[in-house]
């Protein structure tokens, strides 16, 4: 009968819900976690979702191969429909819900207030699953831990030789395969055990049987990820390290908890503080009339356990540095897992707690009022459906056109504008009338050729349908307001009719279109290379040298925020082509010179001359071939040999053979500088300023250049 019910009420919500799961709307995440990726598209490519390298470029966060795999399945049943994806996440929260009420019905020993629990649960926790086609780790992952859990408790009356083994190591590795960071479910389990006995205190031998298997099967995945996946690659080094302020984790859980236990409207502080004061002095008066105020802490504690090992990783208590800076407040994503212990905490209090009427009805209230917020919002998400041009929708588009430029605050991937746009294929598909609504909004808001220009790129169902113009639609979609935005296209059309030319052999021609790019998209670094490209074509190479020590400076800029920004190419052709330079570099450190000549000219023309590593090579194969970086290293050793004098004419001869050398002019002014000859070393630190040179060295000649007290 139960599950029957289950069904029933499944059916019902999933059709009350299918305006809302029908809606053909995308979010960033959508495309940088499916449409960028082509690896979902093709069977051939199924086996590379399990490998190394395929994470550590383009995984998301972390080694996840169920989620991956989870993600191409449901693309080869729809596509780049968000249906598909919608209806899966869908699925998976309502069994979630049941598992979180079979276990709160076993804990609490009421089914009244273990549907109330998963019911706050099911409508608090919705808002992933209407997001576009991603969202899933969380909610995957909080499948297999739930049943985990559920199971765990299960046999927990039984003998240690019948504890199932066979089906919890499974269940807890399938867990952190769909996201590593429930790699603490063991202890939850074993919190479980040792908080919660069904026959008085645990005996160490029964625990031992139930637990080591689990364990050591978690110590052999963490081995694996270690030793074959290499998961510092994404991960950073494992480090135990407490947050700074020490307070950050218990503030933060304590956000987590308010953002479901507390309805909205309500002050979080302060409703905790009523109800701790309530509870006080009801125990105060429970003393004074001599009746029993004892408290469940037993289970409790188990559930503060649950829910503080559960969020451990997005709260700064778990060595994963990658994280450290992601999870800045609470986030209902993280929550699939670690809501279910937290709402089972009000009510696992109200039932279990002796002669307390006043903290039931005070609890009860709280959990009825935020379940009717949960509900009312809910419902009126899926009411809505897709309201495509709301009367805010189209006072935000008519605003968004008269502020200036560079007014914008947010990328405009998180505006309904951009949002709209990005789905405008499946718009026009699903939603024809909506469709000619919002281009009719679109044109009456913005000049006719802006207008056109957007509706005719976005409205392409190549910006789903192919991975690379997928991730050029992201990087537009990072720009900040809609003058930003029809600023980088026009700059995209301007570099593609330079870049024709160019290719072309009309350097001089190819100028003009060029330049004006980079203008009206300063971040736009292969049209930046380009226009160094066509100077070195019309016989301009001081310049073009210029120009792209310029354009490095940017790539710079972009690189530091990590391979994921330098959307203008795949992240993996960035590491192949800084992998193809640095070979060059071991050769040219290791004094073969011959050999390190070869290997940059190979470089310069395998990358193409819109990226940097060809640029960097073609400048190392320039130095080594005048014989700059050879006087240089042989300066080097006479500066370690104590030969100061002889070191400052090496310096000075790399530069005479070739002035734009500047680690010889860094070298020159650190030695003058030591030299005590501060107008001379002064001198030196401008020109190797003006010099491309790597962050480390550049920063060298700062510190120099501070030293010498300028």
């Amino acid at each position: 009968m139960t599950w029957l019910w289950a069904g029933l009420l499944c059916a019902g919500a999933l059709a009350l819900y299918a305006p809302a799961l029908n809606c053909p709307i995308l979010d960033s995440e959508s495309f940088n976690i499916i449409l960028t990726h082509a690896a979902f598209r093709h069977w051939d490519s199924l086996s590379s979702l399990l490998t190394p390298d395929y994470f550590a470029v383009f995984g998301e966060g972390g080694y996840r191969p169920l989620t991956s795999l989870a993600y191409f399945a449901a693309y080869q049943v729809s596509g780049t429909d968000p249906l598909g994806y919608r209806l899966l996440k869908f699925v998976l929260h309502a069994g979630n819900s049941f598992l979180v009420f079979s276990m709160a019905a076993r804990l609490i020993e009421d089914r009244r207030w273990a549907l109330l629990s998963s019911g706050v649960y099911f409508f608090s926790l919705l808002s992933p699953v209407f997001q576009g086609m991603a969202s899933l780790p969380d909610i995957l992952a909080a499948a297999f831990c739930l049943a985990a859990v559920r199971v765990h408790a299960s046999f927990q009356q039984g003998p240690a030789a019948a504890y199932p083994s066979r089906w919890m190591v499974p269940l807890v590795l399938a867990a952190m395969s769909a996201k590593e960071m429930y790699v603490l479910l063991p202890a939850v389990l074993l919190a479980y055990d040792c908080l919660i006995p069904a026959n008085g205190p645990p005996l160490t031998k029964e625990l031992a049987r139930r637990h080591l298997p689990i364990w050591a099967a978690v110590a052999l995945y963490l081995a694996w990820m270690r030793w074959w996946i290499h998961a510092e690659r994404f991960y950073g080094p494992i480090a135990w390290a407490w947050p700074d302020p020490w307070w950050l984790p218990g503030s933060m859980l304590f956000d987590y908890a308010a953002m479901l236990l507390v309805p909205p409207g309500l002050d979080p502080v302060g409703t905790t503080a009523a109800v701790v004061i309530l509870l006080a002095l009801e125990t105060a008066v429970l003393r004074r009339l001599g009746k029993p105020t004892a408290l469940p802490w037993r289970g409790l504690a188990f559930l503060a356990a649950w829910a503080a090992l559960a969020l451990a990783p997005v709260v700064y208590a778990f060595p994963l540095p990658r994280f450290s800076g992601y999870f800045m407040g609470a986030d209902p994503h993280n929550l699939a897992f670690a809501g279910a212990a937290l709402l089972c905490l009000p009510a696992y209090l109200a039932r279990r707690s002796e002669n307390r009427p006043l903290t039931k009805l005070l609890l009860a209230l709280l959990l009825a009022a935020v379940l009717a917020t949960r509900v009312r919002d809910s419902l009126a998400q899926a009411r809505a459906g897709c309201a495509w041009l709301p009367t805010d929708g189209r006072a935000e588009l008519l605003s968004m056109a008269a502020l200036p430029p560079a007014a914008g605050e947010h990328p405009m991937i998180e505006t309904w504008l951009g949002r709209s746009l990005v789905s405008l294929p499946l718009l026009r598909r699903k939603d024809p009338s909506s469709s000619a609504e919002f281009e009719a909004a679109l044109r009456t808001s913005l000049p006719a050729a802006d207008a056109e220009m957007l509706l005719w790129f976005y409205g392409q169902e190549a910006i789903h349908t192919d991975s690379e113009q997928a991730r050029r639609t992201m990087r537009l979609m990072m720009a900040r307001g809609l003058h930003e935005l029809r600023s980088w296209h026009h700059a995209e059309l301007s570099y593609r009719e330079g870049s024709a030319l160019l290719h072309a052999g009309s350097f001089q021609a190819a100028l003009p279109a060029l330049k004006s790019a980079w203008k009206l998209d300063p971040s736009h670094y292969p049209a930046c290379y380009s226009v160094a490209r066509a100077l070195l074509g019309v016989k301009d190479a001081p310049k073009a040298w210029l120009q792209a020590a310029a354009c490095e400076e940017l790539w710079r800029a972009a690189l530091e925020r990590g391979t994921a920004e330098t959307t203008h190419r795949r992240t993996d052709e960035t590491l192949a082509s800084q992998a193809l330079l640095a070979r060059g570099d071991g050769l040219c450190r290791e004094r073969r010179y011959p050999e390190a000549l070869e290997a940059y000219r190979e470089t310069a023309s395998t990358i193409d001359f819109t990226w940097p590593e060809h640029w960097a090579a073609l400048r190392e194969a320039r130095f080594l071939a005048a014989g700059a970086r050879q006087a240089h290293d042989q300066a080097m050793d006479a500066f370690q040999a104590g030969e100061a004098d002889l070191a400052l004419q090496g310096f000075t001869k790399a530069i005479s053979l070739d002035p734009g050398f500047g680690p010889a002019y860094a070298s020159r002014a650190a030695l003058r500088a030591g030299k005590g000859q501060k107008a001379a070393a002064l001198r030196d630190c401008e020109k190797a300023l003006r010099q491309p040179m790597s962050a480390k060295l550049r920063a060298l000649v700062l510190s120099t250049k501070a030293s010498l007290g300028r």
